[in-house]
């Protein structure tokens, strides 16, 4: 339901995909976090040049726009490893591409965010994120995919 008009979701919605590129398609999660400590996993299934972004986003976020760009996002961005936002980037942890799995840890309890690569806990990217907000993932690149793996709290 809540995704750029270019993506495929798949029936179980577990994976999405981009068959062609037409800019930033961002998909968002149906449940809202607002209580708890709550992880899922990120694998990225293919991707050629890692213009993924994982994290979350508000309500209002514009499913055309990439997670972080605007005040609504925030994300850990493959290409770079930067975290995301506001349209702002910091260094934050390691690149990220095909193969490898990203851990998204929301502690709503806290309100942070943080992330993992390969199990690799990369520590705290946001303080203060809001007290209600989606998961979320950006793709941007022709064929590139990621599934839902796993999910739970921590």
């Amino acid at each position: 339901k809540h995704k750029g008009k270019h993506l495929i979701l798949s029936s179980d919605g577990l994976t999405v995909s981009i068959p062609r590129h037409s800019g930033d398609q961002t998909v968002r999660g149906d449940q809202k976090l607002t209580k708890g400590k709550l992880y899922w996993d990120v694998h990225i299934d293919r991707s050629s040049n890692g213009r993924i972004n994982v994290g979350v986003c508000v309500e209002g976020h514009s499913l055309t726009s990439y997670v972080g760009q605007s005040k609504f996002g925030w994300a850990y961005y493959g290409n770079n490893g930067k975290r995301e936002h506001a349209g702002g980037s910091e260094k934050y942890g390691p690149t990220y591409g095909s193969g490898d799995t990203v851990r998204v840890m929301c502690d709503m309890d806290l309100r942070t965010l943080s992330f993992c690569k390969n199990g690799l806990y990369l520590g705290t990217a946001f303080h203060n994120i809001p007290a209600c907000v989606y998961p979320a993932i950006t793709l941007y690149t022709t064929g590139d995919r990621v599934s839902l793996r796993r999910f739970g709290t921590f």
